[in-house]
């Protein structure tokens, strides 16, 4: 043995970088045939992992095995280190330097003092039992250890600082294509790290663990930006940073490999062998490293640091420390806890603390029942936010039911399993002041019930219903440590049926395809497809994309925003009783030539269900641009695996549209599926951010269509088995006014259409289910294709008989046609009776007739006509009955609009109702002329009009309306949004005038107009009057003095009534009606 060192030491001492050779491999033979493998390289060449390939690739080779993979080689390696130095940020390292002790000034040696601890077996067979608490390591402990027992030693254990050069493997990837693994080289890093001492150990291994673990880059950038990059303002500071004093390695357990299954007995130590001659830059070195059962630190340093005493006292302590470090963490009080860097995506060591805080004390778990914890996704957030307001909200139930050989316990047995792969099963939420986040627990909490009593097979479906109303107001909250509950209720028929209550926080419809079918997988004995990719992966992809990106997507798409229109459906007339929140409606359809028209259009079923809902949108609110709320997947992402995660990916995101009326069905279609295209790479932003970003501080949709593009699972999977599992999705409600749900189920699609019953009636909303059941039939017909939407407006049976029944009322003959032809009948008898009068001025009907006649034939040259609105822009003036008289002359709708209004709201209703002609006068020309609208404008004034120039309006065919063309249209005030316009036929206007005559009108009667000239009321003042031959005073901005001049006071909202009930006699009557 003796021979064999020296010539081992030969060997070793015969290597020479410049000269060569630079390693040696020998094969030693003892006289009693043992033999000896000896290899040494030359340290520049390759580091200690290195040797543990030579020696497992030495192995397969003599094996007659293969090797693996080539990993890139140390050559490509090094150059592209080179250039990812350039990319590294050196601010990243200023907390890890700091400034060492110098050495003393007069000349100082290199000599060295040494010392050696180690732990005894038993205490060191524990450190791996330890680790477990705080998810450390051995170097981490033994650091911890080190850095306290140096405090101690110094006399200041809170706050004493140890700084060190670390020691890294340095073969972490810096990107997905950097693969060294199973590479021979060097690739040792050795960057700064400062530890701080306390005798909180709990803080102290979370300090030491997560200062290592959080180093930039894995400790590959200190030294490429040292010695591999320009001097720049940014890299001065490494560059000048002087390396701290002591150095630190763990050479791990790997040095001594015990080769039962392998062709070596044993692997002796690694060690470096330094020639006397060398001066190593760290002669100061501190080795941790494994002996047999034993952990032993080596610690060789200059003797300017320490006294040989000090030094032992160190190590003397740092055993006391270890023992101290490893009764903690096996202490059964002691709670254990994470750091940043075992859950990275809680972005700070204080969230971390808050959530393990809040496991603690609302669910009673620690850190060791919980395998992982990310944040919700914002989905999740709104559907948990509305939870903790509601309990029940958001519940979800499902049935499974089982005949033949498969008991309850076997299928939670499965469960049980099918838990053990799937962390979204053992999901449970934490609220805290910096948010919600999920936590995966480290085993199944599901809750199973076999219930005592059978149910009788004719009442299954009710009893069902029952137990979904009841379960549904248990709900779940934050103190729940599953979100999964199964009940399970035996049949009179033999059958077992299974309810499935579960929350849509931690289940979509895509992921429930999934589990269903691997738990069928399972219940069969065979093992199901596991996910390519975990939830948390997603959670991770989601924190990684752009907001800059998404703002500016949603910033434009949403650019028209203000167009859309709330959708306003009537409340229902008596409450519906009970506590049920939700009603709906069921309806399966079949379309069969839905794929011809994707097919020709080049689009997806999908586009042509959302474009019918925006049709409805638009027939109901009658707004070019509709605004709802879409469902999607989520699993349209670059992300590997991603169909195959279970987890909630779905989202809520805004779809603007716009719908033309005079648009084809074809390009609605396209329209909103270029919308949809455009989703997916913007699809997870959140509708908080979105309504931010678009400033919208109220509604953004009060409906919401989801689109299933997954399988079902309710059909069972075709087995050998001797039982079968019926599965039944769960029914799940939108949290919106209204909610479409839309099933693909072999040639047919299953609708339901919910809403809420406290806040729209439910025939209101089966009319509107069924108009959108016969849209989607059109749209999904392939000779609608280039039909115009505007011929799909039309009254469907129910909304028929709703408009039969509510707006005909008693059809009684009416004495004439047109609503202005009463007037022009007393033009006839009483020319000279003042008509109309405002302030000091005055037109009798034979000069208000003539000067609307002179009007009447401009507007006709213009071209309006029947069909034709014109919108006359005026104040109270003699001017603004002759504008209304002569655009029905012409056949044209009248619209009032006030003067006064701001120039937008004006052009929004112009616009809006499609106006072909203003009617105003100069004084308004300014506003006019602020509009940004292509309509012609007509300025008029009375005394131009009656300057002698009469002339005999003939009407010619195109300028004759009938009772069933529009007379006026009347704008609301807007207060639920924007102001919405209504039509009036000439029948109703007839007969509201003919039969809601006001005692006291009579040729010569002088009335008062009151009411705002946009209103309705407005209408019913001016017509009921001069249809009559009584004269209209207009009243002026002197409401008493135009009282004064009246007899007749006109109310249309019996509130004055009351307060003119004890008038004196001088006063003028006042008559109320309801228009």
């Amino acid at each position: 043995i003796d021979r064999l060192n020296a010539a081992v030491w030969t060997k070793e001492n015969s290597l020479h970088l410049t000269d060569g050779p630079i390693y040696a491999v020998t094969l030693f033979e003892l006289p009693n045939g043992d033999q000896y493998l000896h290899i040494t390289i030359h340290h520049t060449l390759v580091d200690f992992v290195s040797y543990r390939i030579l020696f497992d690739d030495l192995q397969l080779l003599l094996s007659g095995a293969k090797l693996g993979s080539k990993t890139m080689s140390f050559k490509e390696w090094s150059e592209r280190q080179s250039a990812q130095a350039l990319l590294w940020d050196p601010a990243l390292w200023t907390e890890y330097m700091t400034t060492d002790a110098l050495p003393p000034a007069e000349k100082c040696s290199y000599s060295k003092i040494k010392a050696r601890g180690s732990l005894n077996a038993t205490l060191t067979e524990k450190l791996d039992q330890a680790n477990v608490v705080y998810g450390t390591n051995v170097q981490e402990l033994a650091l911890g250890a080190l850095t306290c027992a140096l405090g101690q030693l110094r006399q200041n254990v809170e706050g004493y600082q140890l700084p060190l050069m670390l020691e890294g493997h340095g073969r972490e990837p810096w990107d997905l294509s950097t693969d060294v693994s199973n590479t021979i080289g060097w690739f040792t890093t050795l960057y700064p790290i400062v530890f701080t001492a306390t005798s909180n150990i709990g803080d102290l291994l979370r300090q030491v663990k997560q200062k290592i673990r959080a180093v930039p880059h894995n400790g590959l950038s200190y030294g490429a930006i040292k010695y591999l990059t320009p001097a720049t303002d940014a890299t001065v500071a490494i560059k000048a940073h002087r390396q701290h004093n002591l150095s630190f390695n763990y050479a791990g357990r790997f040095q001594e490999m015990n080769a039962q299954s392998g062709l070596f007995e044993t692997v002796q130590a690694v060690a470096d062998v330094i020639g006397p001659e060398e001066v190593n830059d760290f002669i100061e070195n501190i080795y941790l490293h494994h002996e047999g059962s034993s952990l032993v630190l080596d610690l060789s340093v200059a003797e300017w640091l320490f006294s040989k005493q000090d030094l032992e006292r160190w190590i003397d302590l740092w055993v006391v420390w270890m023992e101290k470090i490893v009764d903690h963490c096996l202490d059964p009080n002691t709670i254990g806890g994470r750091t940043l860097s075992d859950v990275p995506l809680l972005r700070s060591a204080s969230v971390v603390a808050n959530v393990e805080a809040e496991l603690l004390s609302t669910l009673d778990m620690r850190p060791l029942d919980v395998e992982d914890i990310y944040p919700v996704t914002p989905l999740q957030a709104g559907m948990l936010s509305a939870m903790i307001q509601d309990s029940s909200e958001y519940v979800l139930h499902a049935t499974m039911d089982i005949r033949g050989d498969l008991e309850f316990s076997q299928l939670q047995s499965c469960w049980v399993q099918l838990a053990e792969q799937e962390s979204l099963l053992r999901t449970v939420f934490v609220s805290t002041p910096e948010g919600i986040f999920q936590a995966v627990v480290v085993t199944d909490r599901s809750e199973w019930t076999l219930l005592n009593d059978i149910w009788p097979n004719e009442e299954v479906e009710s009893r069902t219903k029952l137990f979904f109303q009841e379960d549904r107001r248990r709900g779940f909250s934050f103190s729940d440590t599953s979100f999964h509950r199964f009940t399970g209720i035996r049949i009179s028929d033999g059958g077992l049926r299974v309810i499935w209550t579960t929350h849509h926080a931690v289940m979509d419809g895509w992921s429930e395809t999934l589990l269903v079918d691997r738990l069928r997988c399972l219940c069969n004995g065979t093992s199901p497809p596991r996910s390519r990719a975990s939830f948390q992966r997603y959670i991770s992809w989601l924190s990684d994309q752009p907001v800059d990106l998404c703002e500016t997507f949603w910033t434009s798409s949403l650019e028209n925003i203000d167009q859309a229109i709330p959708l306003s459906l009537p409340a229902p007339l008596v409450f519906p009783t009970g506590k049920q929140r939700y009603q709906v409606s069921k309806h399966i359809i079949q379309l069969p030539q839905l794929a011809s028209v994707c097919k020709n259009l080049h689009t997806t079923p999908s586009s042509i269900f959302h474009a019918a809902w925006a049709l409805v949108l638009h027939q109901y609110t009658r707004s070019n641009m509709v605004l709802f709320g879409s469902v999607v997947s989520g699993r349209d992402i670059n992300l590997e695996g991603v169909e195959s995660i279970v987890g909630v990916l779905i989202n809520t995101v805004p779809i603007l549209a716009s719908v033309l009326p005079t648009a084809s069905v074809r390009e609605l279609i396209l329209s909103v599926h270029g919308n949809i295209v455009e989703l997916p790479q913007y699809s997870h932003a959140s509708l908080v951010d979105i309504k931010r970003w678009t400033s919208q501080h109220t509604w953004l949709f009060d409906s919401i269509l989801g689109f299933g593009n997954y399988s079902s699972c309710e059909d069972d999977l075709q087995s050998s088995s001797n039982f079968s599992i019926e599965f039944q999705e769960a029914e799940e409600f939108m949290d919106s006014n209204i909610g479409i749900s839309i099933y693909p189920f072999e040639d047919k699609y299953r609708i339901e259409i919910s809403h809420k019953a406290q806040e729209i009636d439910s025939t209101i909303m089966s009319y509107l289910g069924e108009r959108y059941l016969k849209i989607i039939s059109k749209l999904g017909n392939i000779e609608y294709t280039d039909v115009a939407i505007e011929s799909l407006d039309e009254p469907y049976e129910s909304e028929q008989y709703l408009r039969t029944a509510s707006s005909k009322g008693i059809d009684l003959s009416l004495p004439f046609e047109l609503l202005h032809h009463a007037y022009e009948s007393q033009v006839d008898k009483n020319p000279n009776i003042r008509a109309i009068e405002y302030e000091d001025e005055w037109l009798s009907y034979g000069e208000l007739n003539a000067q609307a006649n002179n009007l009447a034939f401009e507007l006709a040259n213009m071209g309006v006509c029947v069909g034709s609105r014109v919108a006359v822009v005026i104040e109270r003036c003699l001017e603004f009955p002759i504008g209304l008289l002569a655009a029905l002359k012409v056949g044209a709708a009248i619209m009032t609009l006030d003067a006064t209004f701001p120039p937008k709201r004006l052009e929004h209703m112009l616009l809006d109702a499609n106006a072909h002609v203003v009617l105003t006068m100069d004084k308004y020309r300014a506003t006019i002329e602020t509009m940004d609208m292509n309509i012609q404008v007509l300025y008029f004034k009375a005394n131009a009009l009656g300057d002698g120039k009469d002339v005999l309006f003939k009407p010619h065919a195109h300028n004759i309306a009938t009772r069933d063309d529009e007379a006026f249209i009347v704008y609301t005030s807007g207060s639920t949004g924007k102001p919405k316009g209504v039509p009036v036929l000439h029948r109703g206007a007839v007969n509201v005038m003919m039969n809601m005559t006001m005692p006291g009108i009579r040729p010569g009667a002088r009335a008062m107009q009151f009411m705002a000239i946009g209103f309705d009321g407005c209408q019913w003042e001016m017509w009921c009057t001069l249809s009559f031959g009584a004269t209209l005073v207009l009243r002026s901005s002197n409401v008493f003095d135009t009282i004064s001049k009246v007899e007749i006071l006109i109310d249309d909202s019996n509130r004055v009534g009351a307060a003119w009930q004890s008038r004196p006699v001088s006063e003028p009557e006042i008559y109320s009606s309801c228009w």
